[in-house]
């Protein structure tokens, strides 16, 4: 398994193209990796005598991919924030991450006599989670997996 040091942490630490992470030592040792509140994949190196949170994708992307150009930011292509394999990232200014994070499927919901059309699954969730006693994310949840009933909201899919 081929590995690249990390220019931003001082090339200290040496990562593969699927995530592995190395301090670059004598001895190699792998770092361990945590889970963020938002799902995405990190871990704690020490920067300058700091111990710090570093994602996992970012330093993929830093090794794999090259610098990362001014107001972009890395995106999972396939959507899945566990992946952080090098072909699964890529650069994008920041309104092409929203949009890759959004499902772009049409969706109307309707209740009763009235409804309401979306083209983005992220605006329908939000307000659905405003008009129901769901979280967010369950009703992110409930679209992602085309669910057809939020209490006695119907959802219909373009």
């Amino acid at each position: 398994m081929e590995f690249r040091t990390i220019p931003s942490l001082e090339n200290r630490y040496e990562i593969s193209r699927d995530g592995k992470i190395l301090r670059h030592v004598e001895r190699k040792q792998p770092r361990k990796f945590q889970v963020s509140n938002k799902g995405y994949l990190r871990t704690r190196i020490y920067i300058k005598g700091k111990m710090v949170n570093v994602f996992i994708a970012s330093l993929v992307a830093e090794a794999w991919l090259g610098e990362k150009p001014d107001g972009y930011e890395v995106d999972h292509i396939d959507r899945n924030k566990l992946n952080n394999h090098a072909d699964n990232l890529r650069y994008v200014t920041p309104i092409e991450n929203l949009r890759n994070r959004s499902c772009t499927v049409a969706v109307t919901v309707k209740r009763h006599q009235d409804s309401w059309h979306f083209s983005l699954s992220s605006a329908a969730a939000v307000f659905l989670a405003t008009k129901t006693d769901y979280t967010l994310k369950t009703c992110q949840r409930y679209l992602e997996r085309r669910k057809t009933h939020i209490s006695d909201f119907a959802i219909i899919y373009g």
